[in-house]
């Protein structure tokens, strides 16, 4: 794996962990897709629009059913939903841009950035695997142990402690 810079891994733990909600008037037209979705970059992409849109609209629950499955078992909704609602990260709100879609088999890697002149800062590569007629966000052991801690409120002090909350 290539070094990255601190600011490029804090952005990747952002952009996949903790968040706020907002822009409610985009929460009413984002929902998960329900209906088979092409085995393509397209439908990869279009999938990792769903999933960033309702991350940056604060709709924590209803991003919970579009990870794939070993996520779900980890970490369950109301713990996902909890904790982000509680640690707002610092880029919460702000909208991506994905910038290009890599096909490895059933496993899309998916490249994107912060939208306008925050994507100077740098780029995340995040993995989405295709099961079920679906694609799903397959987060990494380390996105996933933020929801270690034993409680919600430990999952978000270990947050804090981590800088990873905006307030």
């Amino acid at each position: 794996m290539k070094a990255r810079s601190a600011t490029t891994i804090a952005m990747l733990i952002m952009l996949t962990g903790c968040g706020p909600a907002a822009s409610a008037a985009r929460t009413a037209s984002l929902s998960p897709s329900v209906s088979p979705e092409p085995d393509t970059a397209a439908g990869a992409r279009a999938a990792a629009q769903v999933f960033d849109d309702l991350y940056s609209a604060g709709q924590y629950a209803a991003m919970w059913p579009l990870m794939d499955a070993s996520a779900r078992k980890s970490v369950p909704q109301r713990v996902w939903t909890e904790v982000h609602a509680q640690c707002p990260a610092p880029t919460a709100g702000l909208a991506r841009t994905i910038k290009r879609v890599t096909m490895a088999g059933n496993v899309a890697l998916v490249t994107e950035t912060l939208a306008g002149s925050l994507g100077k800062l740098g780029s995340v590569v995040e993995s989405y695997v295709y099961s079920g007629g679906r694609w799903l966000w397959a987060p990494t052991a380390s996105d996933l142990s933020y929801y270690r801690h034993g409680s919600v409120a430990a999952d978000v002090a270990a947050a804090r402690v981590q800088h990873m909350c905006g307030k």
